[in-house]
């Protein structure tokens, strides 16, 4: 499963990592509203697309969400059965490099400045 931020900019790049069977969920817009979709290339994976976002829904349905997460996501983290996907910890005073990394689109996982 691919939990996508960006949206648009990365949606054609997202269906290709797909594997078989994959999902892909966009919960945020930060690259964009529109996107091209090679349908054959999803339908090769037997792969989904969908799209949800916390925003548009009433008080009531993200409180009920953000509490099933808290009872049932993270407890699968502390125990090992999701992984977070990996960090790159760049000294603070390198900041212009962890941007050009961001920039770049090389970087996988999370950059985390330290101190």
């Amino acid at each position: 499963m691919i939990l996508d931020i960006i949206g648009a900019k990365y949606l054609e790049p997202n269906v290709k990592a797909l594997k078989k069977g994959g999902h892909l969920v966009v919960i945020g817009l930060q690259g964009g509203v529109k996107g091209t979709l090679n349908l054959g290339l999803l339908l090769s994976k037997a792969g989904s697309v969908a799209a949800t976002s916390l925003r548009f829904r009433p008080d009531a349905e993200k409180t009920a969400i953000c509490q099933a997460v808290e009872q049932e996501v993270w407890p699968m983290l502390a125990d090992g059965r999701i992984r977070l996907s990996p960090e790159t910890r760049i000294p603070f005073a390198e900041v212009r490099r962890a941007h050009e990394q961001l920039v770049g689109g090389a970087n996988v996982g999370k950059i985390v400045l330290v101190h």
